[in-house]
């Protein structure tokens, strides 16, 4: 969540009573489902957790003061045909964290142990910035096929170690880099250590590396690969492997520091295990506080561009932004191009609605076709406001990088990270928007 401009904010009803939307739906190519309860959802995540191939929705929730929960809702298709007409609410499956971030499904074979008879595991990154919500961990949970909780590990230590005070892990990502023949799969993560609320930061790039198998619920060997630059990572970074001209395995890294606002791109080589790292290659330094970077071909021309969004807490000048950078189409050229990546600005001006320290927008922007029988051409793309209170809509126009915006809605107070995907199979995409302050996940689809 969010790390100024008053406005008349909307307030909404705390009950659990189904709530209208507010704006026209199909003007902007959605309609308003429904919503279910759940205590302050933040980040929300489609994942078949009970392996029966159809997704169910997990919603974390944190907020100061509180412990951190996962909730469930099983069933996404099941789930978006009820709203409108059923009481929901999400069943909390484990609480014993202190912020909850990035939530992924392990890969078959990740947890493999005779110990453990698990259907499903997540892995769960923990802890935040702020007093009481460190020291965070990365989670391992075990699930079974109902999606029930039938244990849980860290892999990186204990939670309650002092001397691991103030120190975070904000997003994961699983990684198969030890070479040919070789299947393991390891765990990237960013690692922060923060004191004084945020305000002096030590983040690094961490490699966890999978033990054993008698040993791999026990903690994972920790290698810090990025460390002290100013494009090292603390909330975002995205990968992509390729082969270079010496036919060498390598790997991309692209970083966005928060706090040294810098976006970067690192060449990992794979050639041997830890792999080496290069020399930062600096793509911007003018683009604010990095939150979000994804690879996506938003303008449907077959070559992926880099798609990043920035925090800001000042609302002046238009900084709070969606940015679009152009990549070369081949991986091994992004490099020696990245200092003159030509830029273009997406959506600009995000104001946050309740002004106060620490708060900023925006959030998340996700791509998506709303059509999945017309999935060519330019994209569309939903930004999360964040502490903006509102999601928006970028259609794309005539012209590449040149989007007009709608506001969906506005929800008076911090929205949280939507989750999209075609539940049902209608080929029409469903999204599911955390409306934080009042307990509501809504639901939301592009069936006309």
């Amino acid at each position: 969540m969010g790390i100024r401009t008053l406005i008349t904010a909307l307030v909404l009803s705390t009950s659990n009573a189904k709530l209208s939307n507010t704006v026209s739906d199909s003007s902007l190519g959605w309609t308003y489902l429904g919503n279910l309860t759940s205590p302050v959802p933040a980040y929300t995540f489609l994942i078949d957790v009970t392996n029966d191939g159809i997704d169910d929705l997990l919603v974390n929730g944190f907020a100061f003061g509180k412990a951190g929960s996962i909730g469930l809702v099983r069933n996404a298709k099941d789930l978006v045909a009820n709203i409108a007409t059923e009481e929901v609410q999400s069943e909390t499956i484990f609480d014993d964290l202190f912020w909850p971030n990035w939530a992924e499904k392990a890969p078959a074979g990740v947890f493999d142990t005779a110990d453990v008879n698990a259907s499903t595991w997540l892995v769960i990154a923990d802890g935040f910035l702020l007093p009481g919500s460190t020291p965070g961990n990365v989670y391992a949970l075990a699930l079974d096929g109902e999606g029930e909780l039938i244990h849980y590990y860290s892999l990186t230590g204990t939670k309650y170690n002092p001397l691991k005070y103030g120190t975070f892990y904000a997003l994961t990502e699983f990684v198969q880099i030890r070479g040919e023949g070789d299947s393991t799969v390891d765990i990237l993560a960013t690692k922060v250590h923060s004191e004084l609320f945020g305000s002096f930061e030590q983040p690094k790039l961490v490699l966890l590396s999978r033990p054993v198998d008698d040993e791999v619920l026990g903690s994972w060997e920790e290698t810090t690969l990025i460390e002290g630059e100013d494009g090292t990572p603390d909330f975002a970074f995205a990968t992509r492997e390729f082969v270079d001209a010496a036919g060498v395995r390598k790997m991309a890294i692209v970083t966005g520091s928060f706090t040294k606002s810098t976006l970067a791109l690192y060449e990992a080589d794979l050639s041997s295990y830890p792999p080496t790292i290069s020399e930062a290659a600096i793509i911007d330094t003018d683009a604010g506080p990095i939150y979000s970077t994804q690879f996506v071909d938003i303008n449907g021309d077959g070559i992926d561009e880099l798609l990043v969004s920035n925090h800001e807490e000042d609302e002046y000048f238009n900084q709070s932004a969606v940015f679009a950078y152009e990549l070369p189409a081949k991986t091994a050229d992004w490099y020696a191009a990245a200092p003159s990546l030509t830029r273009h600005t997406i959506a600009s001006g995000f104001k946050v609605l309740n002004p106060d320290k620490g708060k900023a927008a925006p959030g998340f922007p996700l791509p998506y076709y709303p059509d999945g029988s017309q999935a060519t051409g330019r994209m569309h793309i939903i930004v999360q406001g964040d502490d903006n209170g509102a999601v928006y809509v970028l259609s794309p126009t005539g012209e590449d990088f040149v989007y007009s915006r709608a506001e969906l809605r506005l929800y008076g107070d911090r929205v949280g990270l939507p989750s999209m995907g075609d539940v049902d199979g209608d080929g029409f995409v469903e999204m599911f928007v955390p409306d934080y302050a009042n307990d509501l996940v809504h639901a939301y689809t592009t069936k006309p």
